[in-house]
């Protein structure tokens, strides 16, 4: 089946995002992933959710996508704040 949920992990400082793809049948898994990110993230990671099978590109602002499937590689990334992505030359990097 095709994933038709997604979990999106943004630095805001950069350039990009990683995305963690559910299916309807993953729903509970979804649900549970982006409720623990979101818990654990902090300024300047934003962890969105985006339903719809065309949602990736729609929200083409979180663009360009790295996949990762590993939930415990999202949560390491989320706490190190290490969230892959080029240098945003426009952000305030405070």
């Amino acid at each position: 089946m095709e994933p038709d949920r997604f979990v999106v992990i943004k630095d805001f400082n950069k350039i990009g995002s990683v995305v963690y793809a559910c299916t309807k049948e993953d729903r509970l898994k979804f649900i549970g992933i982006a409720n623990t990110l979101r818990d654990i993230s902090k300024s300047p990671i934003q962890v969105v959710t985006l339903l719809g099978k065309d949602a990736l590109d729609v929200y083409s602002e979180y663009k360009p996508y790295t996949f990762e499937t590993d939930e415990e590689e999202l949560i390491k990334m989320v706490i190190s704040g290490e969230v892959p992505g080029t240098p945003n030359p426009f952000a305030k990097n405070d």
